[in-house]
C-alpha cells in the first residue's frame, strides 16, 4: 500500500497506520494528528517505508516511485533510475523545505506586542529578560504566557527566527557562512552550525548547495 500528502487521511481512516509512523503535507500534519491519534505523525518525514506501507508528503510520487523500484529491482536498479530523471534519491526530509510561520492569531494581546518586537530584532542581541520587559509581564508569567500563545518558549522563538533569516541570506545572497552566523546576531560559529543543522536537517553549506537561486544578487 502506498500513499502521499492527503492519500495519508484515506489509510488512517481503515485503522492500517495505527501504531505506525506516517507523515503528510506539513499544512495537514496537525490535523492528521489530531483526527487519528493513534498513528504516530513525523512531521519532518518526506516519506517513511513502513514494511508493506509507504507514505510520503506532498510531490513524493517520485520518492515513492522510486522505492517501490528499489524494492522489485534492487538498489542498482533505484539509483539508475533515479540518474535517468534526473531526480534525487529518496533520503529527503520535509524539513530541508518547511518555513518558519510563527502563531500569531493566538488571541493573547500582551504576547503579540512582544511577538511584533522580537521580528523587528530578530538578528539582534538580547535576552528573555529583555523580551519580558517588552510585554510588561514578570518574567516567569511572560515564559508561561508566551510559550502557552505560540508554542515555543522565547528563546526557542527567537532562535528559529534568526535561522529562518540565515537560511534566506544562504539562498539569496553570496556572503560566506560566517557572515551570515555575524548578520542574524551569531558570534559562536560552531553553534550557528549545529543549530542550523539540529533545525533544518541541513548544514548550512548543504543547504546553499540546494537552495541557492543562481541568480542571487552578492552584497
Amino acid at each position: 500500500m502506498g500513499s502521499i500528502c492527503g492519500g495519508t487521511f484515506l489509510l488512517a481512516q481503515t485503522g492500517l497506520l495505527d501504531g505506525r509512523r506516517a507523515t503528510t503535507h506539513l499544512l495537514c500534519a496537525p490535523d492528521l494528528a489530531m483526527m487519528y491519534p493513534a498513528v504516530d505523525v513525523d512531521v519532518d518525514a518526506l516519506m517513511i517505508d513502513d514494511d508493506m506501507i509507504i507514505v510520503g508528503g506532498v510531490m513524493a510520487w517520485a520518492d515513492l516511485g522510486l522505492v517501490i523500484v528499489e524494492r522489485l529491482l534492487g538498489d542498482d536498479a533505484m539509483r539508475e533510475t533515479a540518474r535517468f530523471m534526473m531526480i534525487d534519491l529518496p533520503n529527503r526530509q520535509q524539513r530541508f523545505y518547511s518555513v518558519f510561520s510563527p502563531r500569531r492569531e493566538h488571541g493573547d494581546l500582551v504576547i503579540s506586542k512582544a511577538q511584533h518586537q522580537v521580528h523587528l530584532r530578530a538578528n539582534s542581541r538580547y535576552k528573555v529578560a529583555d523580551t519580558a520587559e517588552w510585554s510588561g509581564l514578570e518574567i516567569r508569567t511572560f515564559i508561561r504566557r508566551f510559550h502557552a500563545a505560540t508554542g515555543l518558549r522565547p528563546n526557542e522563538y527567537h532562535q528559529r527566527m534568526r535561522i529562518e533569516n540565515a537560511r534566506r541570506l544562504l539562498e539569496t545572497t553570496t556572503e560566506t557562512i560566517a557572515k551570515v552566523g555575524w548578520d542574524v546576531g551569531y558570534d559562536d560559529m560552531a553553534s550557528v552550525r549545529t543549530l542550523f543543522s539540529r533545525l533544518t536537517g541541513l548544514t548550512p553549506s548543504d543547504h546553499r548547495k540546494r537552495f541557492r537561486y543562481s541568480n542571487a544578487n552578492p552584497l
